[in-house]
C-alpha cells in the first residue's frame, strides 16, 4: 500500500522540475533575444552566439549573466544585472577589457 504522503510529494517534485525547465527555457530565450542586436561598440549585427554582455565600468557585478541560463537566479535579479550591461560582440568585449586593464595599470 502506498503512503498517502508520498504521492503529493512526488507530484510536487515533478511540478517543480517542470516549472524549473520552463523557467530555464524562458530565461534563455529572453537573454538570446537581448543579444539579438548590433554591437554597442562597432555597430555590426552578429549572430547571438558571438554577442556578450559587457558589465559597464562603475557598476558592481553580482554574477555573470551566463549563469542565469541555469534557471537558478530569479528573474528580478537577472533584469537588474542586465541594466548594468551593454551587448557587444566578442571581439569588442575583449578589446574593451584590455583597454580597461591598461587604463588601470597607467598611473593617473
Amino acid at each position: 500500500m502506498t503512503d498517502a504522503r508520498q504521492v503529493p510529494r512526488n507530484r510536487s517534485r515533478r511540478h517543480h522540475k517542470d516549472a524549473l525547465r520552463d523557467y530555464k527555457t524562458e530565461i534563455r530565450a529572453f537573454l538570446d533575444e537581448e543579444k539579438d542586436r548590433a554591437c554597442a561598440r562597432c555597430g555590426v549585427h552578429y549572430p547571438i552566439c558571438c554577442m556578450q554582455f559587457d558589465h559597464l565600468p562603475g557598476t558592481r557585478k553580482q554574477f555573470n549573466l551566463s549563469e542565469a541560463r541555469s534557471g537558478l537566479i530569479p528573474r528580478v535579479e537577472v533584469l537588474q544585472e542586465l541594466k548594468k550591461c551593454e551587448v557587444v560582440c566578442a571581439n569588442c568585449h575583449l578589446i574593451r577589457e584590455e583597454e580597461r586593464r591598461r587604463a588601470q595599470l597607467t598611473p593617473a
